[in-house]
């Protein structure tokens, strides 16, 4: 598969634990709300039926994770359209890491995500704003995290990158957070804005 047109919201802007905190607070003020025509369309968005699809074949799955490529605003859109509380994982993370040391925070991140996720005690979750799971100094595998959290309830997460020749990649190649993961086998949804989606099983 080629690439597709879509960039990482935060690739350039990156940084610390701290950066990543503050963004999410930022993020969670700033939140994207449709206006009311787009909220009239949402109906005709074929990416967000398909969405709705994923959630049931995923319930089959061992990892019941649907990772959403998205433009600004997709998930807030899904949000309003399937009814979920989103989570801003960058600031619901950033804020117990800062009171952890550097060297404990790559080993808590894990149980602080799977505590965050849990309380909301919802079967499906929506994880948005994902910058700090690539943060360099946490020395994590974020796809490896999403799909750990995913084993107990499903989870649709927003990545902020784009498809290109079948895999996800995040940030641009030479940046500190800069990931590629092949796409093998995972459930993605592409919120492409003109409605048209693809995505594989």
């Amino acid at each position: 598969m080629g690439s597709l047109a879509y960039r990482p919201h935060k690739s350039g802007t990156l940084g610390s634990v701290e950066h990543q905190a503050n963004e999410g607070r930022k993020n969670s003020r700033d939140l994207y709300t449709a206006t009311g025509d787009e909220r009239r369309g949402m109906a005709n968005q074929p990416w967000l039926n398909e969405i709705a699809s994923k959630v049931d074949h995923a319930q089959q799955l061992y990892h019941r994770l649907i990772i959403l490529i998205g433009a600004t605003g997709a998930g807030s859109t899904v949000a309003e359209h399937r009814g979920l509380k989103p989570i801003n994982v960058s600031m619901q993370l950033g804020e117990p890491l800062l009171n952890l040391s550097a060297r404990r925070r790559p080993l808590q991140i894990g149980g602080l995500l799977e505590e965050i996720v849990g309380e909301e005690g919802e079967e499906v979750v929506l994880l948005d704003h994902l910058e700090i799971l690539f943060e360099k100094s946490l020395k994590q595998d974020p796809l490896r995290l999403l799909q750990g959290i995913s084993r107990s309830r499903t989870v649709v997460a927003v990545w902020s990158g784009i498809l290109e020749d079948g895999s996800l990649t995040y940030a641009v190649p030479g940046h500190p957070e800069h990931r590629r993961c092949p796409a093998t086998d995972l459930l993605l949804v592409i919120a492409e804005a003109s409605g048209d989606a693809d995505g594989q099983a």
